[in-house]
């Protein structure tokens, strides 16, 4: 064979077989209608303004509660840990006073001679009057009480010759 475009070679092609295309008919371009937009009436409008002005003011109110919120927990949370700290050195003072108390105790026995009050010692107060209470003297200081003003000095003279 000799050599040979191929792309020159017209032998090749089938025309036979060929269909034509169909011819498309361009489309009739006339006028668009315009159609008119409905505008929306002023009170609607307004009414529609109004309502995502509350919406958002409400959002923004919420948002502002919530940050308050958060700086109230914040601050809550400082004041738990200190209190926590607080309760922990307490404890260990608490610990270490107790495992003294003993001490305490024979040092004010041997050094200070101290002793623990007997059952005889001790006094109970009813308070079925309520809160007050009455403080009763004995009959000498009663019948003093009836006296006049020279008797008095005539008994502190007494008092002062003895």
């Amino acid at each position: 064979m000799a050599k040979s475009n191929l792309a020159y070679t017209l032998n090749n092609f089938n025309y036979g077989n060929r269909q034509l295309k169909p011819k498309i008919e361009k489309p009739h371009i006339g006028r668009v209608k315009k159609t008119k937009i409905k505008a929306v009436k002023p009170g609607i409008f307004i009414a529609l303004i109004i309502t995502i002005a509350v919406v958002l003011s409400f959002y923004i109110v919420n948002i502002a509660k919530g940050t308050v919120i958060t700086f109230k927990i914040e601050e809550a949370k400082k004041q738990l840990e200190m209190q926590q700290s607080e309760s922990v050195r307490l404890r260990s003072i608490l610990e270490t006073t107790h495992a003294n108390a003993t001490d305490i105790e024979n040092y004010a026995k041997l050094n200070l001679n101290m002793r623990k009050q007997n059952i005889n010692q001790v006094y109970y107060i009813s308070r079925s009057k309520g809160n007050k209470s009455e403080v009763t003297k004995n009959k000498s200081e009663k019948l003093n009480k009836n006296e006049n003003f020279l008797d008095k000095l005539k008994n502190c003279l007494k008092s002062i010759g003895h």
